[in-house]
């Protein structure tokens, strides 16, 4: 238990890099800082943002 206790604040703050990086890569890819709201089809379809 003390374990992942320990590994608790390292772990949350991955969560949020990885969270802020995966929305950056998608703003980028559609040219669009709401594409979460915005780009409802198409998002499943074209993986490029993988290789920015």
């Amino acid at each position: 238990m003390k374990i992942a206790q320990a590994f608790h604040p390292l772990l949350s703050s991955f969560e949020v890099i990885l969270r802020n990086q995966l929305h950056y890569a998608l703003a980028r890819h559609f040219s669009d800082g709401n594409w979460i709201i915005n780009q409802k089809s198409g998002f499943e379809e074209n993986f490029d943002f993988i290789n920015l």
